[in-house]
Parts: C-alpha cells; structure tokens; sequence
C-alpha cells in the first residue's frame, strides 16, 4: 500500500493540470482524494511496517575476503532470503527433481547490463558529502570508486573487483559491458552464469524500501523532521558505514536539480537527496523507470535527451590502465587499430556504435545516435488495448496521444 500511495500521491502532484490524472480533491464517500491524502496513506501504511523488521548486515560469504560493510552486496545473492529485512520474496532452489530457477546472472553478463554517468553521479563521497559538476566532468574510471559511497563498488564493478567464490580481483571485459560501468548486483559464482541455474531467492519488498518510501512521503508533504531522517535514511547509510543525514536537508544540491528539474516543495532539499537516495539504494531493483515517470522526469530514460548512454570517462585514444595497477586494460582507436597489449576483447573502436562525447576524449558512449525522443504528452500512459475499449463499446477512453482507430 505505501509503494501504490507514493506512486499515486506524487504522479498527482507531479502532472496536476495534465489531462494524464483526474481533477485532485474528488470527493469519495467522506474522504477527498487528493495527492496529499494518497501521500499522507503511505505515510500511514509505511508506520505500520517501521520497527517491525531491520536492514540485514551479515557477511556469511565472506565477500571479499570479509570486506567491512558487504553486507548490501550480499543480500542480493543470499540463497535464501534473509527474514530480517525481507518482506516478500521469490523463491528458488536447487532441488534436482522440482528445479525453480532464473537466469538473471546470464542475463546481466549476455545483454551487458550498465549503470549511466549520470546514475553513477548519484552516488557521494564516503564522508556524506556530495560532488560538484565540475569534479565529475573528467574523473577517470579509477578515481569514480575512489573514496566513495561503498554501494557504488558493491554495484557497479570497480578496482580489484573479486568475484564472489574467488580470490583475486577480476578485470573489467567490454564483453560484459555497454560502457565501462558493469552492473554486477545480484552477481554470485560462476555456478549462477547459466540461463537457468541461478537459484538466488529475489527480494520483491525489503525493508529498505519502506524506510525510503516513508521518508519520501514525508519531505513530499512537506513534514519530514529531523526524527524521521534518523529513522529512515540514517539506518540505511549505517550499513555500509556512511555517515548519518541526520538533519532535514535545506541546501539544494545544484547537481540533483539539474537532474530533477521539475522537483518541487517546501522541503525541496531533503526532497533532491532522499531522491538520491532511492536511486542507489534501490538500483536494478525494478524501480527506475516507475520513478522517473511519476516524478515527471520520463524524458532522461530516453537516449535522444541524454545523447546516448554515457559510462567512464577517457582523456584519449590509446592504452588505458583502469585499475592502476600497471597493465593496460582498455584500447580505445578510431580508424586504423594500433599496436596494444590488451585483450582484443577490451579493443573499442570510437566511431562505429561506440563514440566518445567529445571526439577523441570524453565519457564512453552507446547509443548515441538513437533518434527515440520522448513525448510528453503521451509517454507517460500506455496505450490501453484495443480490445478492451471494444468490449465496452468505447466507453473506455484511450489514453492521451494514443490512436487505435475504435470510436471514441
């Protein structure tokens, strides 16, 4: 109920005036519909599940070499879900006559599944505090997971990466990424790389997302106090050793509103970074695009506004040593390919699918050249099926923008 009030209560707010939600205060029975009443019932649903489940924080795998703060990553490749933080899950398993599996691994490794620039910005420094634009503009590859929010290295595969059940780091391949920034979330053994031997429980509700959609809610409403960050976001940092909010924030961070222009509120700080928040804690967990429509922000999921799906960032053409530790990793050439020591795998040539953002040098770049522009007046609704306005005789109205040639 929070997940559906919060998605309800800022789609209203966010897209009041269009013709993609109802006229707010509707009267039903003796309550008003409005944004404010569905964010105030998420509010309500959310208080009924804090302090009745906790963030899990083991580190029974042993995740590199019993890493401090590991925990996140090895939630998301326990088994069995962990009961302390997860609400509901789906259920695999190993058993060799009832076999219930997924190939999510194989699937993340074939279609090389990539975080963007613009999310890896999301994340901070690991003393809580945030990037410039202009630090960001040109940070290398190596210096991106530097000092930062331990999330990001538990995410997206950076130096001295170790595979969970090996020992020594693994190098990034360009066989297993679209830009230099693997997703490797959900990642176990090698023994999960199949299409269908991954037998990993999936978390559907965990804990962390009700905290986060409480929080929202609140700084939504415009009532998030300095007691709710602490209950909230505070725990949620605390597992991987990030320093507390521990206030209300009131200092817009110029960065978040560039990517969330059209946020809004009394509480617009707190709004931007519990936004921020959401974004790394919950990533490749199904939310993203949801959030981005209900927050009126649909255009950033397509290529043609973002001029493609940018990743690392190169001063040039040539041999790149991504983890400094010596040997060549990457060659990146246009044109004629040059000598190089590195694995043909990681050979990039700019030009063709791949382009640099600024010529020879700039953020690693796929898609670039797709044309797909977002619709405002049309994207945010699917297109109710044709067959179901013709068995109600085209009582049921199509959505805005769409044409499906049944009478209206």
């Amino acid at each position: 109920k929070a997940r559906a009030a919060l998605f309800e209560g800022t789609f209203r707010k966010y897209h009041a005036g269009t013709d993609f939600v109802p006229q707010d205060q509707q009267v039903f029975e003796d309550k008003t519909i409005s944004s404010t009443w569905f964010l105030q019932e998420a509010v309500s649903a959310a208080e009924k599940i804090i302090g009745k489940k906790a963030l899990y924080t083991g580190n029974t795998m042993g995740i590199a070499g019993k890493a401090t703060n590991a925990s996140y990553r090895e939630y998301f490749v326990l088994e069995v879900a962990d009961p302390t933080e997860t609400i509901f899950a789906r259920a695999y398993n190993s058993d060799e006559i009832v076999q219930v599996r997924h190939g999510i691994q194989f699937d993340y490794k074939n279609h090389k599944h990539s975080a963007t620039t613009r999310f890896v910005n999301h994340y901070l420094k690991n003393d809580g505090t945030a990037y410039t634009e202009a630090e960001l503009a040109t940070m290398s590859y190596f210096d991106a997971f530097k000092g930062r929010d331990p999330r990001m290295a538990q995410t997206i595969q950076g130096p001295g990466y170790v595979a969970i059940g090996e020992t020594a780091p693994e190098k990034l391949s360009m066989e297993r990424t679209l830009n230099g920034y693997r997703v490797i979330k959900y990642i176990s053994d090698i023994t999960h790389e199949g299409a269908t031997t991954s037998t990993s429980d999936f978390p559907l509700f965990r804990y962390a997302e009700v905290l986060l959609n409480y929080a929202e809610a609140k700084a939504e409403l415009g009532t998030l106090t300095d007691a709710d960050v602490a209950l909230a976001i505070d725990p949620i940092r605390a597992r991987v050793g990030m320093p507390k909010m521990a206030t209300v924030p009131t200092t817009v961070d110029p960065l978040m509103k560039k990517y969330y222009p059209n946020a809004e509120g009394t509480q617009l700080a707190a709004i931007l970074e519990i936004r921020r928040e959401r974004t790394v804690e919950l990533a490749c967990e199904g939310f993203r695009q949801w959030d981005m429509l209900r927050w009126k922000e649909g255009k950033w999921i397509t290529p043609a506004e973002t001029k493609g799906f940018s990743g690392v960032y190169f001063s040039g053409l040539g041999d790149h040593d991504l983890d400094k530790d010596g040997t060549a990793d990457l060659y990146l050439y246009k044109g004629t390919k040059g000598t190089t020591s590195v694995p043909e795998a990681n050979h990039i040539e700019i030009g063709g699918n791949y382009t640099l953002t600024d010529g020879t040098s700039g953020f690693l770049t796929y898609y670039a050249t797709e044309t797909y522009k977002w619709n405002e007046g049309q994207d945010y609704l699917w297109p109710i099926p044709a067959d179901q306005r013709q068995i109600t005789n085209g009582a049921l109205s199509q959505n805005p923008g769409w044409e499906d040639g049944v009478s209206k």
